[in-house]
């Protein structure tokens, strides 16, 4: 295993450590990480399915919460990084590769075609690589997802609909609305929780 996959496991496993471990051991008090859910188990596991940490956040595990929203969103930056990185490489892979195959006059001596053959052999190495280090990107970002998942339908706690409904004032109705819309003249996406 290299040197970037170990960090990717370690991390991920610090992650899973803190996420399991009750917030008593963690911090001192736990009011100031704990609130008092604000969302039933139905809309706590729509929020995290719409992104990892929502439902967590919005359940009162902020702590949880924000772990797995922060390690989505930098498996999602990594995995971005390293497809983009990936398809860079394959570009300049088959430049070369059209290079060997359709020589100008200039590449056309066995010396010159002999060189760019051992270059394409070596760059295929190099994109096998970068190709592994995609899909572990990939599988990360899944993994953190699924954990996510399985948090907010299996370990988290939630309201009662008794005290949902009690919140909520006469003839109103608690809600998630998801919409599109302009945000600081830019394409965007609405969250929106009623009460």
């Amino acid at each position: 295993m290299g040197r970037t996959e170990s960090i990717i496991v370690f991390s991920l496993s610090l992650i899973l450590i803190l996420m399991m471990c009750p917030m008593s051991i963690i911090a001192q008090e736990e009011d100031v990480f704990m609130k008092e859910p604000v969302v039933s188990k139905p809309e706590g596991i729509i929020l995290s399915a719409v992104f990892p940490g929502l439902g967590q956040m919005s359940s009162g595990h902020k702590l949880k919460g924000v772990t797995l929203f922060i390690a989505e969103v930098a498996a999602a930056a990594f995995l971005v990084n390293a497809h983009e990185n990936y398809r860079t490489r394959v570009s300049i892979y088959d430049s070369e590769k059209n290079k060997l195959y359709n020589p100008t006059e200039k590449d056309k001596n066995y010396i010159s075609a002999e060189a760019t053959y051992q270059k394409l052999k070596e760059d295929k190495k190099d994109l096998d690589t970068l190709n592994n280090i995609r899909n572990t990107a990939l599988i990360i970002a899944a993994s953190i997802y699924a954990v996510n998942i399985i948090d907010a339908v299996f370990f988290n706690t939630y309201r009662t609909e008794s005290a949902i409904t009690h919140k909520v004032p006469s003839g109103g109705r608690s809600t998630i609305r998801l919409s599109s819309g302009i945000i600081h003249s830019s394409p965007g996406i609405i969250f929106t929780k009623t009460f």
